[in-house]
This record gives structure tokens, C-alpha cells and sequence, in this order.
């Protein structure tokens, strides 16, 4: 008899244990899912910006903050602020000096999903697309007289007014956070504009 209570009372403990486990299962699962970030519909708000920056005979620091709108799964428009470092040693040997300088400005953008989903057209587990570029971009700098090969002019500063059209792509991380790659041509670029194209970015954004 008392073997009997005993091998009972050892399956009520194996079926306590079971329905505790179980309910434990449920509560962490519930846990893990209020903590997973809730996907954003649109439109919705989202920051982000790119860092950028190159040493040797041109060097480099270029930081770009970005505040935007998602207005559809398509489309989306933003102003960004940029400032720029440069120190120009490619051709010092004209005056046996280098050219350093501070650029800053703003621009407006908008961005278009021409692909918004590759898995609709190839099978895959992550969401990436492809997407078409423009923006307006009024960077204030100062005259690069040895990239012009002209007498030094170093109190000179004046705005240029750049039109940039391209396009990259983009990968989803996450249900926030995305980040992308462009490659943009200066459409508008005049005879005192000193700065290369096209224009390589790498960035990120996130949605709040």
C-alpha cells in the first residue's frame, strides 16, 4: 500500500512539475514577446546619419545626422545637417603647404523603394530592397585655391548649391532599424565646386 502511495504520489509530482514547467514556458514566452519591439506602421519618424572619414594625401572626417519621415512603405522625405573636416595634401607642391577646411550645410531628401522586398521576387529570410535618391544640398565651404592652381584666397567662403541624384540599396535589421548604401551624382556641380563624384554613403536609420 504504501508502495502504491508512494508511485502515486510520485506521478502527482511528475504532472505538478509538468503543468508548472509549462505555465513557466508560457510566461517566458509571453516576456520574450512584450519585449520584441512592435513593428511600425506608417508613416512614422526615424533619425539616423552616416560617418565617413579618410587619412593619407586627402584627409577626411564627414558626419551627416538625418530626421525623417516614412510616409509610406515606399516613400520618404527628410533634412539632414552635415559638417565636414578636409586637409588637402594632394597638391602641396604647388605651395609647399597643405589645404585645411571646415564645411557645413543642410540638405532635403527623398528616398523611393523602387524594390521594397527582394523576398517578393527572390525567396530569403531578411527584407532588403533597392531605392531611388534625391536631394538638394546647400554646403557652405571655402575656396580650395590649390586644387584651382589660383593665388591663395584663404579668407574665402561661399555656398554651393548641389543637386544629387542616385540610388542603393537597403537591408532591414530588425523591425526599427535599417541601414543602407547609396551612390549619388552631383547633377548641378559648377567650376568652383572642388568635391568628387559620384558620392559613396553608408548609414543607418531608426525608427521612433
Amino acid at each position: 500500500m504504501k508502495k502504491i502511495n508512494a508511485f502515486f504520489l510520485l506521478i502527482l509530482m511528475i504532472f505538478i512539475s509538468s503543468i508548472a514547467f509549462s505555465q513557466d514556458n508560457n510566461n517566458n514566452n509571453r516576456s520574450q514577446k512584450d519585449k520584441e519591439p512592435k513593428e511600425i506602421k506608417e508613416p512614422y519618424f526615424f533619425w539616423g546619419g552616416y560617418l565617413w572619414f579618410a587619412f593619407g594625401s586627402f584627409d577626411m572626417v564627414d558626419i551627416n545626422l538625418i530626421l525623417g519621415n516614412q510616409l509610406t512603405e515606399r516613400l520618404s522625405v527628410g533634412i539632414s545637417g552635415k559638417y565636414q573636416y578636409s586637409n588637402d595634401k594632394r597638391f602641396s607642391y604647388v605651395s609647399n603647404s597643405s589645404f585645411r577646411t571646415h564645411s557645413y550645410g543642410g540638405s532635403a531628401f527623398l528616398q523611393f523603394a523602387v524594390v521594397k522586398d527582394f523576398r517578393e521576387i527572390i525567396p530569403g529570410r531578411m527584407q532588403s530592397g533597392l531605392i531611388a535618391h534625391a536631394e538638394y544640398e546647400l554646403l557652405n565651404t571655402r575656396y580650395n585655391y590649390l586644387y584651382f592652381n589660383d593665388l591663395p584666397e584663404t579668407e574665402k567662403r561661399y555656398w554651393l548649391h548641389n543637386i544629387l541624384l542616385g540610388g542603393g540599396y537597403f537591408q532591414q535589421m530588425g523591425k526599427k532599424a535599417k541601414t543602407y548604401v547609396v551612390l549619388l551624382w552631383n547633377v548641378n556641380k559648377t567650376d568652383d565646386n572642388p568635391y568628387k563624384y559620384p558620392q559613396f554613403r553608408i548609414g543607418f536609420t531608426i525608427a521612433f
